[in-house]
């Protein structure tokens, strides 16, 4: 059923729940980085230098180039996904062997979510050639194969033809002999073809395209996208894609890059937006009876790292018009701020792409681009690069070294009522020295030092009493982009609440309430191999645009019976220092 012969509407739901004991319980999703186009990286080189592969690239993946071994009239042959998938020539599993052994023997820490390379440039190949393409979905089948036994997330495919590289295409040839309608209806059936053979080897595997329904954004206004696309150079593509979501099973994820709308992102809002048109429009581009499994469909948000820190100004790719081309500093922490509202704005993941730097040495990927100079780290020639990847993605281990900011973190700070701060709000000032207390007019309960009763041995601060919500807080000077991590341990006998709050300010006398940036609240988790302690974390970032002056941080605790105690301890802000 073609797109033009029926409404384009469909109605969505994109949200699971997650059954437990507390029907609103949920696991927050992670947000993830990969890394592609770092040059050719083997398996054999993966294997031999994870470490170091590890330590210079602060990211949850990478993609990965598999060489198939095989010998065709006595000469060796290397077979390479990116260019010899889409050939009509049958592939064997045993010539990827030595690949499938390198990844099983690879001892992978932090690089868990990594992804097999494949392109769609062919050679020698037409769309009615039956045993062709009974030969490409076996090799699909055999790349699902390996991703599944070596625990690869899945495959990276890149739609996109380069240049000369190629003879196969997605565009409608009117000189093929078949009209529009059945070219469109043969791309389809290739699509299935190709998805079924990826569901026999691997049927929950995640398929990540650098463009997928995102390569028709130009069609979502159009009325009639379905007669729009005969005369583009990717109309059959969604022909193909929609044979794949055809297949799709229960268990599949497929990722769209989104290329285009990352590249040209220049701030936060440029994210929101891509990420609210794909969830709100992009489904019209699946025939009626897939547009359910959009909802097995997530946008992952790109980033050109050439238009940041290329040294010139990239016409179709200029991220940053107001700032100076080698003024790095500037381009550093507004890469950072954008890496940022990349993985707010995505479901899932994000992907870095460049051609200028590289991230690893020369010894383990031998790669150069263009002019066949040596490519350089790329934080040499932008300073402070890899420390805002790591701020970014990792700010608990940002921090580690960072001061503590907390004022009398020990509550044991002689009392001193000439020092008594200034009631912040309806925060009034206590007896522990540097904090203010919350607490409704007419309630009970106080907060006590609770000396060497912390954890480990430290002083920490009791709660009791408090059958009403109750707080104990103090501010951190802050500036609008500034970024904490908030911890505290707590330990809770009895059945009382106890949590961690934290707030913005604009005016000393006001807390800012923001409905976008909602300051967080957390609550407490156990900590491995102690049976009476917790631990509370909030990562807090001020946010712009509102003149934030200082942050808060609150020590929260309410419904506490008689008998019930909490103790809090080792109570911590730090900052994240970006470049």
């Amino acid at each position: 059923m073609k797109l033009d012969r029926l409404l384009l509407v469909s109605a969505v739901f994109l949200t699971s729940w997650a059954l437990a004991a507390n029907p609103l319980a949920f696991k927050p999703s992670s947000k993830k980085v990969i890394i592609v186009n770092s040059g050719v990286l083997s398996t054999e080189k993966i294997r031999q230098n994870i470490r170091e592969i590890e330590e210079r690239a602060p990211v949850h993946g990478i993609e990965i180039n598999l060489l198939g071994k095989t010998t065709v009239n006595g000469k060796a042959v290397t077979l390479d996904p990116v260019f010899h998938t889409f050939t009509p020539e049958p592939w064997q599993y045993e010539w990827f062997q030595q690949d499938v052994d390198n990844l099983k023997n690879t001892d992978f820490q932090r690089l868990t979510d990594n992804f097999l390379r494949v392109s769609c440039r062919g050679k020698n190949l037409t769309w009615d050639d039956e045993q062709g393409w009974a030969n490409i979905a076996a090799k699909f089948g055999i790349i699902a194969r390996i991703a599944r036994e070596t625990g690869c997330v899945g495959i990276r495919i890149d739609p996109e033809f380069y240049g000369n590289q190629t003879q196969f295409s997605f565009a409608y040839d009117p000189q093929s002999g078949k009209t529009y309608d059945e070219a469109w209806d043969l791309a389809r059936r290739r699509g299935r073809q190709i998805i079924d053979a990826i569901a026999q080897a691997h049927p929950d595997i995640t398929l990540f395209f650098f463009f997928g329904l995102s390569l028709g954004n130009s069609f979502l206004d159009n009325s009639d996208p379905y007669t729009a696309m005969q005369s583009y150079r990717y109309g059959l593509w969604f022909g193909f894609l929609n044979g794949m979501y055809d297949g799709m099973t229960p268990g599949m994820l497929f990722l769209d890059g989104n290329e285009s709308a990352g590249y040209t992102a220049r701030n936060e809002l440029d994210y929101m937006r891509a990420y609210a048109r794909y969830k709100m429009c992009n489904h019209r581009l699946l025939t009626p009876e897939n547009r359910a499994k959009i909802a097995q469909t997530e946008t992952a948000n790109a980033m050109y790292l050439d238009a940041y820190f290329g040294g010139k100004r990239l016409k179709s790719y200029d991220v940053a018009p107001d700032l100076a081309e080698d003024d790095m500093p500037a381009r550093i922490r507004h890469f950072a701020k954008n890496l940022d509202a990349a993985c707010k704005w995505t479901d899932q993941y994000v992907w870095l792409y460049g051609e200028r730097g590289r991230w690893w040495s020369k010894d383990i990927v031998a790669w150069v681009w263009g002019s066949g100079s040596v490519v350089n780290y790329w934080d040499v020639f932008a300073p402070g690069f890899l420390k805002a990847v790591k701020g970014v993605l990792d700010p608990i281990a940002a921090v580690a070294d960072s001061p503590n900011l907390v004022r009398n973190q020990f509550f044991n700070e002689p009392y001193n009522e000439a020092k008594l701060q200034k009631a912040v709000v309806d925060h009034y000032p206590c007896r522990i020295m540097q904090w203010n207390l919350y607490r409704g007019k007419g309630k009970t309960g106080d907060f006590t030092p609770a000396p060497g009763q912390g954890f480990q041995g430290a002083d920490g601060i009791r709660a009791a009493g408090f059958s009403e919500m109750a707080c104990l807080s103090q501010t951190i000077p802050a500036q609008p982009g500034d970024k904490f991590v908030l911890k505290a341990k707590v330990r809770e006998q009895g059945q009382p609440v106890a949590a961690m709050m934290s707030f913005h300010q604009n005016v000393p006398d006001r807390w800012l309430w923001i409905p976008s940036d909602y300051p967080p609240q957390a609550e407490p988790v156990a900590l491995p191999g102690d049976k009476t302690w917790k631990e509370i974390t909030i990562v807090l970032k001020a946010p712009e645009g509102h003149d934030i002056t200082a942050i808060g941080i609150g020590l929260v605790v309410r419904a506490q019976k008689p008998g019930d105690d909490v103790i809090f301890s080792d109570v911590s802000v730090r900052k994240v220092d970006m470049p």
